[in-house]
């Protein structure tokens, strides 16, 4: 596999950690019935390229099989092009977002300049209740504090699970003050759920939190590095600073009915 194909297979072995997923051949149906209104978890994979016809058909038909399960949203996930598109979806309500995948170039890793007055620790038990106030703190006020605890307890399980995901924590002064999420799949890692606190923001520490996430996946044997961001973000500055480039793009279509 190339690099691109080995991030989107990496991309799909981490939903796997979250969602139970059923392989229809050209398509990767994900669910998660313990957390069922997170479209991360749960969404439809088009694996490859599809006629503009055939597009159409799928789209009819996940939405079909939502409304019988009670969901009221059809999130939809590839990673090609389709011809069209806005002609396909035009009568549906539909928000399009592009995300771009960026890889970290392991050569810059000693030029990342980052501060040493904080330190990073992997989640633990003792740790949830500080680490859900942040959360809470960070994003309640954008995605309801409701949503945040729910999201937060389903992760978690996740997270104090051996071999799936990590989640690692920030402290600065004794406080948490960033988090960043690690999944190491073969020679491949990636970094999720980047967050600093918002009065701690630009003042170095997500390049110290990121050096540390990079540090620990080359410890691991990961040789290929990466993160998504949605094509809008402003983070991506960041993100090129620290020495990443695009490789690729993701395209989501959420679909609410």
């Amino acid at each position: 596999m190339n690099i691109i194909e080995k991030i989107i297979d990496t991309e799909l072995e981490y939903i796997k950690c979250f969602s139970n997923f059923y392989d229809e051949g050209y398509k990767i149906r994900f669910s998660d019935d313990l957390i069922p209104d997170m479209y991360s978890h749960n969404l439809t994979y088009l694996k490859q390229p599809i006629s503009v016809r055939n597009f159409s058909d799928v789209v009819e038909e996940e939405i079909r099989k939502a409304k019988e399960n009670g969901i009221n949203f059809l999130n939809l996930q590839f990673d090609f092009k389709i011809d069209e598109l806005n002609d396909c979806i035009k009568h549906q309500n539909c928000e399009v977002t592009i995300y771009d995948y960026y890889q970290f170039q392991i050569e810059q890793l000693d030029k990342l300049n980052a501060r040493h007055d904080c330190y990073i620790k992997k989640l633990t038990n003792e740790q949830v209740d500080k680490a859900l106030k942040f959360d809470i703190g960070v994003n309640g006020e954008d995605l309801g504090k409701s949503f945040i605890k729910r999201r937060f307890e389903r992760r978690s399980k996740v997270y104090l699970s051996e071999g799936l995901v990590d989640s690692y924590l920030c402290y600065f002064d004794g406080n948490i003050i960033g988090h960043c999420d690690l999944f190491l799949n073969d020679n491949v890692a990636k970094i999720e759920d980047f967050d600093v606190a918002h009065e701690m923001q630009r003042k170095g520490f997500g390049t110290a939190i990121f050096k540390e996430m990079v540090r620990i996946a080359r410890g691991h044997g990961a040789d290929i590095i990466y993160l998504i961001t949605d094509s809008d973000d402003t983070a991506k500055d960041m993100y090129k600073k620290c020495g990443m480039i695009k490789v690729g793009e993701k395209t989501e279509l959420t679909f609410s009915f």
